[in-house]
């Protein structure tokens, strides 16, 4: 029975179709002097098809060379056979025969299946890595501090500034009053720590950092001039502290993001490392060196952690349309079925599905 399908929108008619996607991949391992054996199961093997067609007709030759040319162009494409669902295939296997005279080419079609492919992650906890460096980086910024900001040193006129200025940040980063033991630089360390954990949005971030800087100012402006040298150098010190504190959640905030595509795990990482930049820069204009280092290993864990999950992610593609039609049309010649033509429809605002207007310049997922 002659049934009308396609590979990358060349039709074709089939004669027999063969699936084979219900096997698994074993090991048999066989021990010498040992009558028992073991099957060890290696997982699901992937799927494939073989399928018998031809093409005929007075123009089977120019039918024929684009079949050929959709089996033999890199990636993969839309394969529509009869009872069975849209699918993503790449062609491993064309042989092709004809017959002139009777104006058809019969062919050979081997397919694998690739819907949902992904390349096997590495055994590498990258998450794990960046909280190990999370860990560390903390460690460092709160030795720094501690050695830093020295209260000990504190006269009686710059108390009362100091003060102020840490009630403001607190008051921004807890919805209720704390009392703060200035005297004390870890436990000032270990409450402004536990309060940006808390900041786990990027917005509430944003402010705490205008609220540092505005806090700071508004302090010297009520400090006299003999004394503002000191005070600045200490409230610099706290907000500092907090700065790296929030850079550091931001990274590592990260390892828990899900990203939609490559371009937006792109854009988070860079926003971040921007920041990560930054106070690298501080911490070696300081001599900061172990806080220097523990930057560096957290922005290498980042990257390391960015280019691992992004290799299953899919890139933004940008077209242009020839002609006006519909979206489904235009996401089959792309490689994709319905999926692919909602996304155009959403990522592009069209109006109307069935027509979609030419010379458009679209955007589109593309997962092939």
């Amino acid at each position: 029975m002659n049934k009308k399908t396609s590979f990358k929108n060349i039709p074709f008619h089939t004669e027999n179709i063969n699936f084979d996607g219900s096997s698994r991949r074993v090991t048999l391992h066989e021990y010498p002097f040992k009558n028992e054996s073991f099957t060890e199961d290696l997982g699901a093997s992937s799927k494939s098809m073989s399928v018998s067609a031809y093409i005929l007709g007075a123009d089977y030759e120019i039918r024929r060379d684009a079949l050929i040319k959709a089996c033999t162009t890199k990636g993969a494409g839309t394969l529509l056979l009869a009872n069975f669902a849209s699918m993503q295939a790449i062609c491993t296997a064309c042989s092709v025969s004809e017959n002139k005279e009777g104006k058809i080419a019969t062919f050979s079609l081997s397919f694998n299946i690739v819907d949902n492919q992904k390349i096997p992650l590495p055994l590498i906890n990258t998450a794990g890595i960046i909280s190990q460096k999370t860990n560390n980086l903390a460690a460092k910024i709160e030795e720094n501090f501690i050695k830093s900001y020295n209260p000990q040193q504190f006269l009686s006129s710059h108390i009362k500034y100091i003060e102020t200025y840490l009630h403001a940040v607190f008051d921004h980063i807890f919805t209720q009053p704390i009392f703060i033991d200035i005297f004390n630089a870890a436990s000032v360390f270990h409450h402004v720590y536990q309060g940006i954990k808390i900041l786990s949005n990027e917005e509430s971030r944003k402010e705490l950092l205008g609220k540092l800087y505005t806090a700071i100012e508004k302090v010297l402006l009520s400090v006299s001039a003999e004394v503002a040298l000191e005070v600045a150098k200490t409230c610099e010190n706290v907000k500092r502290m907090c700065l790296r504190l929030i850079v550091m959640q931001m990274a590592d905030s990260l390892k828990n993001t899900d990203f939609a595509n490559k371009e937006a795990g792109k854009s988070e990482f860079y926003k971040v490392h921007t920041y990560l930049e930054k106070e690298l820069q501080h911490a070696s204009r300081l001599r900061e060196d172990s806080t220097y280092f523990a930057l560096e290993d957290m922005r290498s864990a980042l990257v390391q952690d960015i280019l691992t999950r992004a290799v299953n992610l899919p890139n933004i593609t940008t077209f242009q349309t020839i002609r006006t039609e519909p979206a489904i049309v235009i996401a089959h010649r792309l490689g994709g079925g319905e999926e692919l033509a909602r996304d155009i429809e959403t990522r592009n605002a069209i109006n109307h599905a069935g027509f979609v207007r030419g010379g458009s310049t679209l955007t589109a997922l593309n997962k092939v």
